[in-house]
């Protein structure tokens, strides 16, 4: 976003990318509170917040992200949205965004056990997470990429 207040002329090239992140981030975050319920007590407990706060933030965090970045890629016209696509036929839309966000577990969390930048958790707790997140990055990487794929065929 802020790209495009510098650069009003800019592609926005990463746009398909993050709707596609952003979806997995909301979807292994919040499931693991439908496996663990007092996830997000025992989360808002150790930041010091409230729970309407901690839901909030939660909301603000990871929730609205991908609503403005799919409400963004939706409002794009046909040969701005062809341009936003042009790296997907380059680079798989699916799997791009799963090695980010699995890059991003490595690089902050040390593993895909996120128990030093949330809470310990089992492992089982975090493996479910993952293969949600998993599930998220092929299933909405695949809609965004035949969106993709219809631009391409309309130019």
């Amino acid at each position: 976003i802020l790209d495009r207040a510098i650069r009003r002329d800019a592609l926005p090239r990463l746009l398909p990318y993050l709707v596609v992140n952003s979806w997995a981030i909301f979807t292994s975050f919040n499931v693991v509170a439908l496996i663990h319920p007092f996830h997000f007590r025992e989360l808002a407990n150790r930041l010091q917040y409230s729970m309407s706060r901690f839901h909030f933030m939660n909301t603000l965090g990871h929730f609205v992200p991908p609503l403005i970045l799919t409400f963004w890629f939706f409002l794009l016209d046909p040969q701005r949205l062809q341009g936003a696509c042009e790296w997907t036929s380059i680079v798989n839309l699916r799997f791009a965004s799963l090695g980010y966000h699995f890059l991003w577990a490595l690089r902050v969390g040390g593993g895909l056990r996120l128990d030093h930048v949330y809470l310990k958790r089992p492992k089982q707790q975090w493996y479910i997470s993952w293969f949600v997140a998993a599930i998220t990055h092929f299933f909405v990487g695949h809609f965004v990429d035949l969106q993709c794929r219809q631009a391409a065929i309309l130019r």
